[in-house]
């Protein structure tokens, strides 16, 4: 039987507020938290933390904040990016 981690990354029907998914959301909020309040001069800082978060790598990668996701582990980004979100 899937988790519901499994069926939402099969975009099959899930619940959303299993414990796995709502821990994994938990993370992501701290460290977008972080991110998101970075001086925008810290870049090396902001690349760093989005190369761990999203599992990117590069050095042209770039979100202006504020960055907002539930996870982060299923944005996948092509390099060089810049977003304005």
């Amino acid at each position: 039987m899937k988790t519901d981690k499994e069926k939402m990354l099969a975009g099959e029907p899930y619940l959303a507020f299993c414990n796995e998914l709502v821990t994994e959301r938990a993370r992501a909020k701290e460290i977008l938290f972080e991110y998101n309040n970075l001086h925008p001069s810290e870049m090396e800082k902001r690349t760093e933390i989005l190369k761990h978060f999203l599992g990117a790598t590069g050095k042209q990668l770039l979100i202006e904040q504020p960055f907002r996701c539930d996870y982060g582990y299923n944005i996948q980004p092509a390099v060089p990016l810049r977003l304005w979100l």
